[in-house]
C-alpha cells in the first residue's frame, strides 16, 4: 500500500532513501511519473544539490507537487500547424 502524502487538507512530504547512483531525474520519475520535477526535489534538499549522482542511504524529502499544472511546451514546428 502506498501513502499519497495527504491527510485531509494537510499535505505531508514523503521521504525517499537513495540507492547508490540514483540521479535527481530518476527520483522524480519514480515519484511523479516525470523527470520534469527534479528541480522541486533538489529545492527541497539543498544540502545535496552539488551531487549529480546521489550516494546510497541519503534521506531525501519528496515535496508534494501538483503535477497537473506543469505547462506543456509545444515544439516550435507544431505550433502553427
Amino acid at each position: 500500500m502506498r501513502f499519497n502524502g495527504k491527510i485531509g487538507w494537510l499535505s505531508v512530504a514523503k521521504i525517499y532513501v537513495t540507492k547508490d547512483g540514483d540521479a535527481w531525474d530518476v527520483v522524480s520519475k519514480i515519484h511523479y511519473g516525470s523527470e520534469l520535477y527534479a528541480h522541486d526535489i533538489m529545492t527541497a534538499n539543498p544540502q545535496y544539490r552539488d551531487h549529480v549522482l546521489l550516494p546510497g542511504n541519503l534521506t531525501l524529502t519528496i515535496p508534494d507537487v501538483d503535477t497537473q499544472v506543469f505547462p506543456t511546451i509545444t515544439p516550435p514546428w507544431k505550433r502553427y500547424a
